[in-house]
């Protein structure tokens, strides 16, 4: 009977300890199981997140690039208004004088209209940009080293 008991015992005790254990295991199986879906969810809503910056991050620059463009069309009509009305207020007879005259008359006379940077041509003989960037170059040299011998 003892030998019963003892037996009887022994596995009453291991079938508890295996269903500790199987329990145990299911456990562990359900945390990791919520875990990775807790991992989940966080890294779904990361990348919301992330979504969301970028697509404010293009928005932004769409819209600073439409102001950009918007300035430089504000810019572009403002340049074109001051251009007509400098050749309103000079005059049909004025240009045509300008077109026929020397380089050096049109020198003075654009420079008594208090206009520089400009350019007189009839649009017949072709215009050598290089010569005269080199020439304008050549100018700013000129000019710094008068400049540094002052100094």
């Amino acid at each position: 009977n003892a030998a019963i008991e003892s037996t009887g015992s022994s596995t009453a005790q291991a079938k508890a300890t295996a269903e500790a254990k199987r329990i145990e295991g299911e456990n562990e199986c359900e945390v990791a199981r919520l875990r990775a879906e807790a991992e989940t969810v966080m890294m779904r809503a990361e990348i919301d997140v992330l979504k969301l910056q970028h697509a404010n991050e293009i928005d932004y620059v769409d819209q600073m690039h439409t102001l950009d463009i918007e300035r430089e069309r504000e810019l572009a009509r403002v340049e074109a208004d001051k251009f007509k009305r400098t050749v309103q207020a000079i005059g049909r007879d004025t240009i045509i004088a300008l077109a026929r005259a020397g380089p050096k008359v049109q020198a003075r006379l654009l420079g008594a209209l208090g206009l520089q940077g400009y350019l007189v041509t009839d649009g017949t003989n072709p215009i050598n940009l290089f010569n005269t960037a080199k020439g304008l170059a050549n100018q700013g040299q000129q000019a710094a080293a008068a400049a540094a011998s002052i100094a």
